[in-house]
């Protein structure tokens, strides 16, 4: 009987937001609407402001490596459309898990 073939799951970019600070009238899903706004904008909202940290996993040292990080609307204008659309995606989750 010959071995199977262990399927593996693709190793994707993982991402973390930390909000630095948040005007207390906005409400988690306006945060993250400004956010998904800020991805296509460049802009955040005044009084937010929220840094991004990532990590590549599927590189050899990506797991023991310190996670990368820089300022919301910087670390996306100075990315690649991929990296915008893993931090859509994740944005996008939490949002649904919201409602």
């Amino acid at each position: 009987m010959p071995k199977k073939k262990r399927k593996r799951k693709p190793k994707i970019l993982q991402v973390r937001i930390q909000a630095l600070s948040v005007p207390a009238r906005m409400k988690p899903k306006a945060y993250l609407r400004a956010l998904l706004r800020a991805i296509n904008t460049g802009e955040l909202p005044e009084g937010v402001e929220v840094e991004l940290h990532w990590r590549n996993p599927a590189t050899k040292h990506g797991k023991t490596k310190n996670w990368r990080s820089d300022e919301f609307t910087d670390a996306i204008a100075e990315s690649s459309p991929g990296f915008a659309g893993v931090v859509r995606r994740s944005i996008q989750k939490r949002l649904l898990g919201l409602r």
